[in-house]
């Protein structure tokens, strides 16, 4: 016991007493994986209140949160990636931008293209998400897309450098379904592009803005995408 065991019995061992010990384990490990899926919906809300804020302040809607979850379980799934991997990007691509709840409105809120000055401010929106969201326990990957989902997979990208595959695959994912969905959205200072611009767009930044193997099966499956922002516009 002092060396960490939870229980132990003496031989020779008597089958219906080790039968008994073992179901009062499992519904001990039941019991705290309970306690601990809860708390995790309670810290996911508290987020997503703040991801929500952080969204209404850009003059955006729950449409764009939308379609960045849609665009990238569906990305995942294309490139066959594991179930879990799939239905955390889901939720946590939604976080991208968390880190904007600390950008003044004159910056966040600017309708115009930013000064140089302006758009350094910018930048930390992603440094300020992953301060956020670092270090709590079951949120690895929505820190990851917040701080890396502007990587770009030539190492041009920011905050940091890294390039390639040491960008983390659910940033990589998140990078390129935000750029889709940006071309696609109307903005203060552009009109909403269409369909075939945006893949024409995306395809020029292969191998430098995004990772070649996502590229391409975004590109093979482009109207799929297409159907999302059809069905999700925003208002």
């Amino acid at each position: 016991l002092n060396a960490g065991a939870d229980d132990f019995l003496k031989k020779p061992v008597d089958f219906a007493e080790l039968r008994s010990r073992l179901a009062v384990g499992a519904r001990t490990i039941r019991y705290e994986e309970m306690l601990l899926e809860s708390e995790r919906k309670v810290r996911l809300e508290c987020y997503r209140a703040l991801n929500d804020l952080a969204e209404a302040r850009d003059n955006e809607t729950g449409q764009h949160l939308k379609r960045i979850s849609l665009f990238s379980r569906l990305l995942s799934e294309i490139l066959g990636l594991p179930k879990k991997f799939v239905d955390d990007i889901e939720v946590f691509s939604s976080m991208h931008d968390i880190g904007k709840v600390g950008i003044t409105d004159d910056i966040l809120l600017a309708p115009r293209k930013l000064t140089d000055k302006e758009f350094a401010v910018m930048k930390t929106h992603t440094t300020l998400g992953y301060q956020i969201l670092k270090d709590r326990a079951t949120f690895e990957m929505a820190a990851d897309i917040a701080y890396s989902h502007h990587a770009k997979f030539d190492g041009r990208g920011y905050p940091h450098a890294l390039k390639g595959e040491a960008i983390p695959m659910s940033a990589r994912i998140v990078a390129l379904v935000d750029v889709y969905d940006a071309l696609r959205s109307k903005r203060p200072y552009k009109k909403p592009w269409s369909h075939e611009d945006a893949i024409k767009e995306i395809n020029s930044g292969k191998g430098t803005h995004f990772d070649p193997a996502l590229t391409d099966a975004f590109l093979k499956n482009s109207e799929s995408f297409a159907r999302i922002v059809d069905a999700y516009k925003t208002k």
